[in-house]
């Protein structure tokens, strides 16, 4: 029907499997680790991103430690971003795409070109800034690179190949 419709992690196995739902859209380590490949045929590499793990703490936290531990912590972290989970990320990525074509065939894995779509979309986006927002609001929204990389992949139930009305629009 076109809903999204928000499900469990643990339940998404069988959402696909039973045609609850026609895709899913989650990193692709967690949906190669849960064997979605099994029960979906298809999967969309996306370029908008990679899954790296968040470190939060509040800023009266933050504000009462020594700047000198504030220093440390912080060089950790990104040292941990790099070398921990983006280059864990780059290099398992490419081994759970080979997983997914070994399970469904080389064509299953189906590249995304998010620079196009940036292209076609952007005047809705500055109408939609418009309207929202007041006359020319939109290139001060965009004037600034977002410093957080938003990972999805997007996965497709075997029955509903890409290009049928019930696969486009579900998630």
């Amino acid at each position: 029907m076109g809903w999204r419709t928000p499900i469990p992690f643990n339940e998404i196995y069988l959402a696909l499997q039973q045609g609850i739902v026609d895709g899913v859209l989650t990193a692709l380590s967690p949906g190669v680790a849960g064997k979605f490949y099994e029960v979906a045929t298809y999967v969309v590499e996306p370029d908008f991103g990679l899954a790296l793990d968040k470190q939060v703490i509040s800023e009266a936290s933050w504000g009462r430690l020594p700047e000198d531990k504030q220093q440390i912590m912080q060089s950790l972290f990104a040292e941990m971003e790099e070398v921990d989970y983006y280059g864990a990320s780059i290099s398992g990525k490419e081994k759970d795409l080979a997983t997914w074509e070994g399970a469904n065939g080389p064509e299953s894995v189906l590249k995304f070109d998010g620079a196009s779509l940036a292209a076609d979309l952007e005047p809705l986006n500055q109408r939609l800034a418009d309207e929202v927002y007041g006359a020319g609001t939109g290139p001060r929204i965009w004037s600034k690179p977002s410093k957080r990389p938003v990972p999805s992949l997007a996965i497709r139930r075997r029955s509903a190949p890409i290009g049928t009305p019930s696969s486009s629009s579900a998630t």
